[in-house]
């Protein structure tokens, strides 16, 4: 670990001199093919490709790897707009010089992991770069084999009690809906002891300024504990508004309503949440079976939602990146689970059928772990498919 932080601070350094005689706010139509780039206040460098019409750019991973390409060289790295470099698609796909195979990278600062990609059908081989056997090497092979596994029933049902339908109201009798997830507080604001996690979008029809935002008007509505053998709602809850982040150019558009007082019915929460899926998975790659759960638009018959469950896989990503202030842009991961309006603030999962170990320690085989929130749909020319954000 000394090592790597020692890395770090290297190329921050040789950043930090290289950059001193640079002019910044180079623009797209001024980048050639093969430049390094970078923007003024990310320490992220990137090398530039053009391939039929499409511009790509790949992450430099470390100073070792830039400088295991001798034609690398410090001074020719060249600053440019954020805007310029967003006009480069991000490549994670590369091959090792004169083999075949395909790779998947994953960065994490000065390290990362790669994953052999089975089958390249989906994949943009346009944007796959060749490289050398030190920057392949750089990088942890990860198995994609077998990263998930089948739920049962049991715990189809189980996750299911914490999936809640959530319906807000407004001016002109405007309705709108979604879903949503019942958790529990570790440390309860007063005596608010539950909330439901959902999307920004769901309970706002305009998004307000987050410091002065106004009081909501959204119910609740729990399923039957036997949610898969009974329809309509076992109870409805009031909710006062807890908390909202709303930045979707940053791929953030989350919400907390509080629980509050029980217009219908009475459910036992403590039997419904449930504590073995508040954890996130570490790692999410594309191959990965997972299950959406939520009240999307197609399912509501007679005026009454249902609570659905759907499988899939995770197609691919949106790649990580930085806004003009140095701020993270957060990975979506795009999904074949069907995935409609209502199912925006719900819950995406999977199984695990090995272990992952991460800054916050170690998810076990078998464990389930969270994706994220379906929160949009990714309209294309042909296909439309959803888009889950990152937990």
């Amino acid at each position: 670990m000394k090592t790597k932080k020692l890395l770090s601070v290297v190329f921050l350094l040789s950043l930090v001199v290289s950059f001193t005689s640079v002019t910044p706010n180079i623009n797209a139509t001024q980048i050639p093919e093969g430049a390094i780039i970078k923007t003024e206040h990310n320490p992220d460098v990137y090398i530039v490709k053009y391939k039929n019409g499409k511009q790509f750019k790949r992450l430099v991973l470390n100073p070792q790897v830039f400088e295991s390409y001798g034609h690398l060289k410090w001074e020719d790295i060249q600053i440019v707009d954020r805007g310029a470099v967003d006009l480069f698609i991000t490549s994670d796909l590369v091959r090792v010089d004169g083999q075949t195979d395909i790779y998947q990278l994953e960065p994490n600062g000065d390290i990362g992991n790669k994953y052999l990609l089975e089958s390249t059908i989906g994949y943009d081989l346009d944007s796959a770069y060749v490289i050398n056997a030190v920057d392949f090497g750089n990088y942890e092979l990860i198995s994609t084999q077998n990263l998930s596994s089948t739920l049962t029933m049991t715990e189809i049902s189980d996750i299911s009690k914490t999936i809640v339908y959530v319906e807000c109201y407004f001016e002109n009798d405007k309705i709108q809906s979604g879903s949503g997830v019942l958790s529990e507080f570790e440390n309860p604001p007063g005596n608010i002891n539950y909330l439901v996690k959902t999307n920004a979008h769901v309970i706002f029809d305009v998004i307000p300024d987050s410091k002065n935002p106004p009081k909501v008007n959204c119910t609740v509505s729990l399923p039957h504990i036997e949610a898969s053998e009974k329809i309509g709602f076992e109870s409805i809850y009031s909710t006062s508004l807890g908390w909202f982040g709303y930045e979707p150019e940053r791929h953030i558009d989350k919400a907390w309503l509080y629980l509050e007082n029980a217009l219908y019915g009475n459910s036992d929460l403590n039997k419904r949440v449930q504590d073995k899926i508040t954890r996130s998975c570490f790692y999410k790659k594309t191959g990965m079976e997972i299950y959406v759960f939520g009240y999307p638009g197609y399912a509501i018959s007679n005026n009454i939602p249902r609570l659905i469950s759907t499988r899939g896989v995770i197609s691919g990503n949106t790649g990580r990146g930085y806004d003009d202030s140095g701020r993270e842009i957060l990975e979506s991961y795009f999904t074949t689970a069907q995935i409609d309006s209502g199912n925006s603030g719900g819950l995406a999962i999977t199984k695990l059928t090995e272990a992952q170990t991460g800054a916050y320690g170690t998810l076990k085989k078998g464990d389930i772990c969270i994706i994220g929130v379906p929160t949009w749909t990714s309209v294309g020319e042909y296909v439309n498919v959803g888009l889950i954000q990152n937990e």
